[in-house]
């Protein structure tokens, strides 16, 4: 583990949280009675995982811009518009509009119309998350919701989706500048 100080929150919660945030502090989301004692054994336990990650915020790429939403904003634009043409020509789909929004909470969506949304943030991932992001929102012109044929779809076209989604929740906190 790098040394940096560590930042305990303790709430109402029942579980117990590990996360490293933009400045590689570690940030531990304890419930209220979770003993003092255990806090360094837990560390211990998840020592790798801890380094592992506070090392992918340190080697993130600084970018001085005057405006680096907008440029980020430009990059998503341009990548996700081809991986949702691919896919879309693909799955012989038609695409009505693909907008890029500022979304914090929400990854993508489709539209009653099949109008698609991505978030700008979706450019900081691997593109195999954008792919998969990608063809989740496609899935949902045939289904509009999630269901169990939505997933039947989304794995027929992106069998490894499950690793994909899950690495999206484990760094979704990463994906930010």
């Amino acid at each position: 583990m790098l040394e940096s100080e560590i930042n305990i929150i303790r709430s109402k919660r029942k579980t117990v949280t590990l996360e490293i945030n933009e400045e590689a502090t570690l940030v531990l989301r304890l419930p209220m009675r979770f003993p003092k004692y255990r806090i360094k054994d837990l560390i211990k336990r998840h020592k790798c995982w801890i380094t592992r990650k506070q090392r992918q915020v340190i080697a993130r790429p600084v970018i001085e811009l005057d405006n680096p939403v907008e440029w980020y904003r430009k990059q998503a634009r341009q990548v996700i518009t081809v991986r949702v043409k691919y896919y879309a020509d693909l799955l012989g789909l038609e695409v009505n509009k693909i907008r890029i929004s500022n979304a914090r909470k929400r990854w993508g969506s489709c539209s009653a119309k099949n109008n698609l949304s991505f978030t700008w943030r979706l450019i900081l991932a691997p593109l195999e998350i954008i792919d998969y992001v990608v063809v989740h929102e496609l899935m949902h012109i045939f289904e509009k919701n999630h269901s169990r044929r939505f997933w039947v779809r989304v794995e027929e076209y992106y069998p490894q989706y499950r690793k994909k989604r899950k690495w999206l929740k484990q760094n979704s906190h990463l994906l930010r500048v």
